[in-house]
């Protein structure tokens, strides 16, 4: 399992398992953070393809595995290939891949990044510009990677990521949509 840090601000968060970029908004005082084995934060948001999300809505039919990242994150886009693998692997088992991206840029150079990039994502994409629904997932940093049951609980939290991670992700996956 894993353990939580005691941060000087009065948050609790995820021990980091591999490199992570910090993001600019730590989390405050009385900031809801999501933890392994409570109910996950629910949020409504804009798609980088249009139209919005709504992650109940999603969580109603499917288990859900959320990464928080940024463009300008390099252990994010290390991440990418992984998650569109357990997406096409799991969705047909009960799993939506959603991403959560944080940049502030827009979605048009968002776009453009990722295409300069030559990264397609085959998952949808919810915009957090802002970072409001971050800061109740990834106040701190990114990549955090996050593992929710149909049931609304949060059954694993990553932050950071390396390959080494990558089979531990597809075991969780794996045994929560075996029950």
């Amino acid at each position: 399992m894993l353990a939580a840090l005691a941060f000087p601000w009065g948050c609790a968060g995820p021990r980091p398992e591999g490199p992570v970029t910090p993001v600019a908004r730590p989390c405050l005082p009385g900031d809801d953070v999501v933890e392994v084995g409570r109910s996950y934060f629910d949020f409504t948001g804009p798609l980088l393809g249009g139209g919005s999300l709504t992650l109940s809505e999603v969580l109603a039919r499917q288990a859900v595995l959320v990464q928080f990242w940024s463009i300008t994150c390099a252990p994010c886009l290390e991440e990418l290939p992984l998650l569109a693998e357990i997406q096409a692997t799991y969705g047909p088992a009960g799993l939506q891949v959603l991403g959560v991206n944080i940049d502030n840029s827009g979605p048009e150079r968002l776009r453009s990044a990722l295409e300069a990039r030559g990264i397609a994502i085959p998952y949808p994409v919810v915009l957090d510009p802002d970072r409001a629904v971050a800061a109740h997932y990834a106040p701190w940093a990114v990549p955090v990677t996050v593992l929710v049951g149909t049931d609304g609980k949060v059954r694993a939290i990553h932050t950071g990521y390396k390959p080494e991670l990558a089979p531990v992700i597809e075991g969780e996956v794996g045994r929560l949509l075996e029950r």
